[in-house]
């Protein structure tokens, strides 16, 4: 604490600019927090956040508490101050399949504030903290060389002998789709599938829709991203004769996708 005429000031951690102030009942800390939180980003308790007697639940401006607290402006992300089940309720598109990650790995992300492609580090329990720059341009100009040395083997998914050794089981099949809605409605307006023979290329290819400038992006809709490993028995291979024809009988959609990711805007 401070002193200001011979008056402690207690300290307020201030985490926006307006919304909640309340008080930890574990760790005691006062903090302005947005609206909606439900976990201190001081000690990571989740349901011990509580209004503080005598003051206003929701703080329009930190000037309300100018001159009565000492205000120690602080940085979180969302997973500091959201649980992970308000995470994946209201920002879905925060949400990670973390069963092929491990901690500290780094990976593209969409970013819930800002919407653009973003690095990401995961810190476990199916957090990952964005890892930001000072501007928009910096965050693209970083993903693109992030990308750029990504040692992923190309193939080429159009390769017929890849779809034979498919079909003898020697090889996998990732399906990559790509499905947009509209917000108003959540009617579907399209989207496109494609076969890749190798799950990290499948990955990849939402991710470069994303971060490729010259694809055309729509407005006032959310994507949804998934890839589907399919895997058919050896004798049900044997009925598809080419790639196309996985498309017009479309089996594959009935598969449950190993990875699932809601984009709502860009």
């Amino acid at each position: 604490m401070t002193k200001r005429n011979n008056i402690k000031l207690e300290t307020v951690n201030i985490y926006a600019e307006t919304g909640d102030f309340v008080f930890c009942t574990y760790c005691g800390k006062k903090m302005l927090l947005p609206r909606g939180a439900d976990k201190c980003p001081e000690c990571k308790k989740v349901g011990h956040l509580s209004w503080i007697d005598g003051e206003p639940e929701e703080v329009n401006s930190v000037e309300q508490l100018s001159g009565r607290y000492k205000l120690n402006d602080t940085d979180a992300e969302l997973e500091d101050y959201l649980s992970h089940e308000v995470l994946v309720d209201e920002y879905p598109e925060h949400h990670v399949d973390t069963d092929d990650l491990v901690e500290g790995e780094i990976l593209v992300r969409i970013c819930p504030v800002n919407k653009y492609p973003t690095l990401v580090e995961y810190k476990g329990e199916e957090r990952c903290l964005c890892l930001h720059n000072d501007s928009q341009e910096e965050d693209r100009k970083v993903v693109d060389n992030w990308i750029a040395t990504q040692t992923i083997p190309k193939f080429d998914k159009d390769n017929p002998e890849l779809f034979t050794a498919w079909q003898a089981g020697k090889a996998e099949m990732h399906i990559a789709t790509l499905s947009y809605f509209r917000v108003s409605d959540k009617q579907s307006l399209g989207g496109c599938d494609n076969v890749f023979y190798e799950k990290r290329q499948a990955m990849r290819s939402l991710v470069d829709y994303f971060v490729n400038e010259n694809m055309e992006k729509l407005k006032d809709v959310y994507y949804v991203c998934e890839v589907r490993l399919f895997a058919p028995t050896f004798e049900e291979r044997m009925t598809y004769p080419d790639t196309q024809s996985i498309f017009d009988l479309s089996d594959y959609s009935m598969v449950k996708p190993y990875y699932s990711h809601q984009v709502n805007s860009i």
